[in-house]
């Protein structure tokens, strides 16, 4: 897998978009977040399993 570098930021408040997403869009930005999703806890098993290994 390539090395990613994530940068994220939590908003100060949540609204909704006016006008909304359309429907593709959103559904494309669903897409996004579970790979990313996928990816992070991929990656997480991974380092847990290698401390496991480490401290055997």
């Amino acid at each position: 897998m390539p090395h990613i570098d994530i940068l994220a930021i939590q908003p100060a408040c949540q609204q909704t978009f006016e006008p909304q997403l359309s429907p593709l869009l959103q559904s494309a930005l669903d897409e996004v977040e579970k790979i990313i999703v996928d990816y992070v806890s991929a990656n997480q098993q991974s380092q847990n399993h290698a401390a496991r290994l480490a401290s055997s």
